[in-house]
């Protein structure tokens, strides 16, 4: 029936683990600007993105483009992962 591994889980975009895939599902209430910057570097819902590196910087590739989190766009991601094959 499925051709892909999915799973419902909803998990905060900081507990991914390196290699791990995921579709951006929820973007929590946090100010305005935040919103607009991660708008602006193309985290919106339903972009897919992989957690690359966690340490010292959080880098994501997200629909193509290899992008560093700072600690405040992090904690406004959530994500329902994909992949777990890491």
């Amino acid at each position: 029936m499925f051709t892909q591994k999915f799973t419902t889980l909803l998990s905060p975009l900081k507990l991914m683990r390196t290699g791990e895939r995921g579709v951006v599902v929820r973007l929590s209430q946090s100010s305005d600007s935040i919103q607009q910057k991660l708008t602006t570097i193309g985290v919106t819902l339903g972009s897919h993105i992989t957690l690359e590196q966690r340490f010292p910087r959080y880098i994501v590739w997200i629909d193509g483009d290899r992008i560093a989190l700072n600690e405040d766009l992090l904690s406004a991601v959530y994500v329902r992962v994909v992949d777990q094959s890491c």
